[in-house]
């Protein structure tokens, strides 16, 4: 508790205190108004003195020099005057305060000097006033005029007055006399407060102490007593008057509470109800009138009277002990009755009832009940008789009940025709829903046709304004044909029929083919495609990979759509989950796919993902599009736990994003480490783009290189130059083919010229894969290509086959070494005569392992299926098996897990060939006990190397005869004309000659053995699909070794095009996708494989006699019926005519001749017209 003070005391001091603050403030202001005036009144002086010495310089500094000197020594003798100097316009001081500074340049004697602040006050003629407060230094330049003479041989400038003020010691000066004047107020300060505390004891604490008596008594007393005296000054008089009031009210206060209770003992006495207090003893204290004349005890009389009296006798006994129990409970007022009647007894001895509330309250200690009593004897009559009358109500109640049973069975039947209804409504919007996916289905044959006859129109229309009319016809059908895909999808989704698979697949899977389709338009447009994958996303997941590709070439398409130039980047990232989804085998990934379009307002940005909505009219009209794209992976994302958005500026392009969650595959092959060891091996990416050069840095630190980067051809030649001095170069340069200044090429070119000791191998990088970038590259000397976008495993693959030839870290490469190619043989020369089991039931992809094999010098025995094989396999020993995985009978893993039961067979080599060797396809693989796998299409290289890895060298082997499987058709030396390598469009006869083992006979024998062979195939396939959608399992089996086998032979072919249509085709297979995806897979297929066949049989005369049975010539009346069918399609403008074209290719090519291929690209191109013309001279009369 804070110690109390005495006013006499603590007033005197507090208002000292304030005081002394008051005269502080005065000091201060008094201060700072002092060295402004000083500070003013140098401003006059310094500014008067200057023009007076302006003045005289102007008048005799050419003449009298003198006479300027004394003015300036007149005015130096100013305390205030720190440096005047009259400068010239040369710059130099011409008199100053000091004799030697005469002469000398200003810059250079004088204090703050500025020759900037010089030049413009000499050009500008007005004069310069600058003051520092915090040094209190005035600095001026004025300026002067010159003779004219003097000016013309000198500048157009003139001279400058010079001056600086130091006004410290005024201010010192003023400082002192402010501090005198204070010292003298706070000694009167002082003074005053002594008297003023003398003043305040006599004047009011005197009077206080004796209002502090009065109030004493009063409190002791709690009695108004004697009034207090009025005394001291005014204030306190008034204090005194206000107290004595104060006394007065409390007196009549007093009086008001006794005039209170008597009111409130009156009111308890004319109540209604009875009330009575009893003390803790039981004995009655409070009786009303009520209480009275209900029991018949007059009031005197029943105070003191124990509470027995009023009683029964029965009741007696246990009442003291209730009330005891009531009152240790805390119970508040009317809980001990809870409203229940119990009795009581008049004086006369009459019970009667009553109902009672009770309530216990605590008075200076001691305890006392009140009751509150009311006579229900009349209440108790009045229930009787409703009892009475409750009973003649039951009869009524029951017939209404009846009633209400008989409302209620009809508000049942009313329910169940509402619930009726509500299924018919619901029945309704699906069946709204089923005929619009019906119809867009339905739509699309008409509207195939309409495409292609608008195409034929636009060929035969020779008028401009028509084909203008025609090319806008063509267009609408395209969007109109995206409409309808559009709708189909979005109608599933509004009918709940859109399920979300749950399968394993691979994201790079998915990536690659996102690459795929977009890479080619991206390039087109000269736009940059770069793909960053985080370092912690899995590779292997389980989800709709058909879905989230979609969504992903939705975002892509309106990315190329909408950007112009500049770059494209997706990037995937993963996204943290709750620990308890995270163990549940769960993961969140982040798609991101940013453009540096033309960018969107925050309005358009609003309802982007709205079904039908574009971001506004003017994009609709210029771009095109449905607005049900952005709705579709809108839906898309939620039906796989995930959401999207956007954000974007105009000008500045568009993020679009999406979020999805994933299972992990259970089927993640374990990592192993690389061979050859990649591991901290230096590698340089030359690239101009920003993103692409953070992409492949990042992919190459994730394989565990050192990598760095540059931004260009000459950065790039630099940097080896540097490493090379440091004694640590490169092994591996990524160069970018599309630079400004020094293209890819060039660089390469630059780099073998600088004359290093060891010259790094180059990969080209470029977004453009087309065939003569390779050739360029390949002639440049290149180790290799990589087509942008580049994932982790297409970098991975490229530097494997780099650093598998460039050899260890640090092995030198002369600069002006090329690699050489090295045959087979040469390369198998150690392991000749090695017995090889080729198990593949596909007599093309045999015959090419089987060429390579034989070539090589090794011994080659061949089985068609699985179960051949392992019966091969029980009976003699082979060196190595290579064993294809899809085939009939049984597979290859199948085959593999009963050779390795077998009891002596358990270190038998076995090699994978498969045309999806992925990493979860390599993973099966070992499980099933295989030891390697080599990739179809069958690399000479790769599967030299394969060969050399297992099969040991240097074992003597007897030469053996070993049976093969005759083949009808044996292929046989050419003339040298037929050396001629077939170019057709969509085959790449070097990359097919090459795996080929570059014999050109054999090649064509392998293409004419395709044409042959695959006449068929599209139907066959069309023909299993149509089962798989009719529910017929084995349609889609059929139909996915069908396309699994063409993917195959057509890779060993070059035919890149046909191989990448087929393995879409399989991958939609795989992973389930409905009979329209399927079919719209199918048809650029066979439409391909058309032209191909159509082309190679145009260019391939049929095998000589000699080695070959002659073919018969063509059945007429199957001819006839095709070419009739045909001649009905093509008029009719029937996109099936491609089909059927493609099915009877080589009938057409032995009937059509040289014409064949000609009539191919004609159906190709819908000049339908043009192909029925070639047709006319087959047709026989009718």
């Amino acid at each position: 508790m804070k110690r109390p003070y005495s006013a006499s005391i603590g007033l005197p001091l507090g208002l000292a205190g304030v005081l002394l603050l008051l005269l502080l403030g005065a000091w201060a202001e008094e201060r700072h108004n002092g060295r402004a005036e000083v500070l003013d009144r140098a401003r006059t002086a310094i500014v008067r003195d200057a023009e007076r010495l302006a003045l005289a310089a102007q008048n005799s500094l050419g003449d009298h020099p003198t006479r300027v000197a004394v003015e300036v020594a007149a005015v130096s003798t100013d305390v205030r005057v720190a440096i005047v100097a009259l400068i010239d316009p040369a710059g130099r001081v011409a008199v100053g305060q000091r004799l030697a500074w005469t002469g000398q340049p200003a810059v250079a004697v004088l204090e703050g000097y500025s020759p900037v602040r010089f030049e413009r006050i000499s050009r500008g003629r007005m004069f310069d006033l600058q003051v520092d407060e915090a040094s209190r230094r005035l600095s001026l330049m004025l300026p002067f005029e010159v003779s004219p003479d003097e000016r013309q041989l000198r500048s157009e400038n003139g001279g400058v007055v010079y001056m600086t003020h130091d006004l410290s010691l005024q201010d010192q000066q003023v400082d002192h006399r402010s501090a005198r004047t204070l010292g003298l107020r706070l000694l009167l300060l002082v003074l005053a407060i002594g008297v003023l505390s003398r003043l305040i004891r006599i004047a009011f604490t005197r009077p206080l102490r004796a209002l502090q008596d009065v109030v004493g008594r009063i409190s002791a007393s709690e009695q108004a007593g004697e009034p207090v005296p009025e005394l001291g000054p005014s204030e306190l008089r008034d204090l005194a008057r206000s107290f004595n009031r104060m006394g007065a009210r409390l007196a009549h206060g007093q009086q008001a509470l006794r005039n209170s209770n008597a009111r409130l003992e009156g009111m308890i006495d004319a109540a209604m109800d009875g009330i009575i207090t009893v003390d803790s003893s039981q004995r009655i204290v409070g009786f009303n009138r009520a209480a009275a004349a209900m029991f018949g005890w007059p009031v005197a009389e029943a105070l003191g009277q124990p509470l027995d009296v009023l009683m029964p006798g029965r009741f007696r006994h246990g009442h003291v002990a209730h009330m005891e129990r009531f009152r240790d409970s805390g119970e508040s007022a009317r809980t001990m009755s809870r409203n229940a009647v119990v009795h009581g007894v008049r004086r006369s001895g009459e019970e009667f009832p009553v109902e009672a509330s009770i309530a216990c309250l605590t008075v200076d200690g001691e305890v006392f009940y009140t009751a509150i009593l009311r006579d229900v004897t009349a209440r108790m009559q009045a229930e009787h008789e409703i009892r009475a009358l409750n009973a003649t109500l039951e009869e009524r109640v029951a017939s209404r009940t009846a009633a209400l049973s008989q409302a209620n069975a009809r508000l049942i039947e009313q329910e169940t025709e509402l619930r009726d209804a509500k299924a018919v409504a619901e029945n309704s919007a699906r069946l709204k829903a089923d005929f619009l996916a019906n119809m867009s289905h339905e739509i699309r044959t008409p509207l195939n046709a309409v495409i292609g006859l608008g195409h034929l129109a636009m060929r035969a229309a020779s008028d401009e304004r028509q084909r203008d009319y025609l090319r806008k016809i063509q267009q609408s059908s395209q969007q109109l044909l995206g409409l309808i895909n559009d709708i189909l999808d979005f109608s599933k989704i509004e009918a709940n029929k859109l399920d979300i698979e749950h399968i394993d697949f691979q994201l790079s899977k998915v990536l690659d083919d996102f690459s795929t389709l977009i890479a080619q338009r991206a390039a087109a447009k000269g736009l940059e495609l770069v793909f960053r994958v985080g370092r912690d996303v899995p590779d292997h997941l389980v989800g709709d990979p058909l879905r989230l590709s979609q969504m992903l070439l939705n975002y892509g398409n309106n990315a190329v759509k909408f950007t112009e130039h500049g770059e494209i980047e997706l990037k995937v990232m993963r996204q943290p989950l709750p620990e308890t989804e995270a163990e549940a085998g769960e993961v969140a990934l982040r798609f991101e796919l940013r453009d540096t379009g033309i960018g969107l307002n925050e309005e358009q940005r609003g309802g982007l993902f709205q079904s039908f909505h574009q971001a506004d009219s003017s994009t609709s009209r210029r771009y095109g599009g449905t607005g049900l794209g952005l709705a579709i992976v809108s839906r898309l994302a939620e039906l796989m736990g995930g959401e999207v958005g956007v954000s974007s500026e105009p000008g500045k392009g568009s993020t679009f994003w999406l979020t999805a969650r994933f299972g992990l595959s259970p089927h993640r092959p374990a990592w192993q480490p690389p061979e050859p060891d990649v591991r901290n091996r230096r590698v340089l990416v030359v690239d101009d783009n920003a993103t692409a050069r953070l992409t492949l840095c990042d992919l190459l630190e994730a394989i565990g290189l050192q990598a760095d980067a540059v931004d260009g051809g000459p950065a790039g030649l630099q940097a080896l130059r540097q490493a090379q001095d440091d004694g640590e170069p490169y092994e591996l340069a990524l160069i970018d083919w599309q630079m400004p200044g020094m293209d890819g090429l060039e660089t390469a070119r630059q780099i073998r010229a600088l004359g290093l000791a060891q010259v790094p191998s180059q990969i080209l990088v470029t977004a453009f894969g087309r065939e003569e970038i390779h050739h360029q590259a390949e002639a440049e000397g290149f180790s290799g290509v990589l087509v942008k976008p580049v994932n982790g495993s297409m970098l991975f693959d490229a530097l494997m086959q780099v650093f598998r030839k460039a050899g260890p870290p640090g092995a030198a490469r002369p600069p002006d070494a090329v690699p050489e190619p090295v045959s087979m043989d040469q390369t198998l020369a150690s392991i000749r005569g090695a017995v090889v089991l080729l198990v593949e039931d596909h007599e093309i992809n045999q015959q090419v392992a089987r060429e390579l094999l034989v070539d090589a010098g090794l011994q080659v025995e061949v089985a068609v299926n699985g179960l051949q094989a392992t019966e091969k396999v029980a009976r003699r020993d082979y060196d190595l098996v290579l064993m294809d995985l899809d085939m009939p009978v049984m597979d290859g893993l199948t085959a593999t897990r009963a050779i390795r039961a077998m009891p002596d067979r358990a270190d038998l080599c076995i090699v994978a060939m498969t045309a999806s060797a992925m990493a979860e396809d390599r993973q099966r693989c070992l499980d099933a006990g295989m030891n390697d796998f080599v990739a179809k299409p069958i690399e000479p290289d790769k599967l030299a190397q394969v060969l050399l890895a297992h099969i040991a060298p240097g074992i003597a082997r007897a030469p053996q005869v070993v049976p093969v499987r005759p083949i009808t058709r044996a292929p046989q030396p050419l003339a040298d004309d037929a050396e001629v390598v077939p170019e057709v469009a969509g085959l790449d006869h070097a990359l097919g000659l090459r795996r080929s083992g570059g014999k050109k006979a054999l090649y064509r024998s392998l293409l004419r053995k395709f044409v042959d062979s695959h006449q068929d195939v599209c139907e066959r396939l069309k023909a299993a699909l149509d089962r798989h959608a009719g529910g017929d399992p084995s349609g889609r089996s059929e139909a996915q070794h069908l396309a699994h086998a063409l993917k195959g032979v057509a890779g060993n072919l070059g035919a890149s095009g046909v191989q990448a249509r087929a393995s879409e085709l399989e991958r939609r297979l795989v992973t389930g996708a409905t009979h329209d995806e399927l079919e719209a897979a199918r048809a650029p297929l066979a439409a391909e494989l058309a032209e191909l066949i159509g082309g190679l049989a145009q260019q391939l005369p049929a095998v000589p006699a000699a080695t070959e049975t002659e073919r018969p010539p063509p059945d007429p009346q199957r001819l006839q019926a095709v070419v009739r069918q045909l001649d009905r399609q093509l008029d009719e403008g029937d996109a099936e005519a491609q089909d059927t074209a493609a099915r009877n290719a080589s009938l057409l090519a032995d009937a059509l001749g040289d014409q064949h291929l000609r009539f191919t690209h004609a159906i190709a191109r819908y000049a339908f017209d043009e192909a029925r013309q070639m047709l006319r001279a087959l047709l026989s009369p009718p």
